[in-house]
């Protein structure tokens, strides 16, 4: 009976930790496409506010071709929650509640101006942070035509 019991407890630590591992695993590539770095080996939590600004860009400020830039800055800033293409499975979004964006969603991205999502780039929502002041008014501008266009595509 003993047996039992210590063996039950050792399952439920190995549950634990487990489930530790995952969610610490989860928010290191969120923080990894976010381009930020945990300053200690506590892990931080796993929704950051919107109050908190955008890590450094060494991008440079103007780009030559509007939408390359917009593809390439959406790669390096938005595809690890919202996922490559665009329909919110990038790898951190397991960790999050609420789930990204699915700007492959036509009923809920008829329902946002270009002002909506222009915004939230700029002020950050939930977990996503701020990019107003990283990137340009005309990046975030471009950002936005480029969702657009990948919500064109299933």
């Amino acid at each position: 009976m003993e047996t039992s019991r210590s063996q039950s407890r050792s399952r439920s630590a190995l549950r634990a930790a487990a489930s530790s591992l995952v969610a610490f695993v989860a928010l290191s590539a969120f923080l990894a496409g976010c381009g930020a770095k945990p300053e200690t080996s506590t892990p931080a939590p796993s929704t950051p506010v919107a109050d908190t600004p955008a890590p450094a860009d060494p991008t440079p400020v103007a780009a030559a071709d509007p939408a390359a830039d917009a593809k390439q800055q959406f790669a390096t800033k938005c595809a690890t929650c919202h996922g490559p293409d665009g329909h919110g499975n990038g790898p951190a979004s397991a960790a999050l509640n609420p789930k990204p964006r699915n700007f492959h969603d036509k009923s809920q991205m008829a329902g946002l101006t270009d002002a909506d999502l222009v915004h939230s780039i700029t002020m950050g929502k939930g977990a996503m942070p701020k990019w107003g002041g990283v990137l340009t008014e005309s990046q975030i501008t471009a950002l936005v035509a480029h969702i657009r266009e990948l919500g064109k595509t299933p």
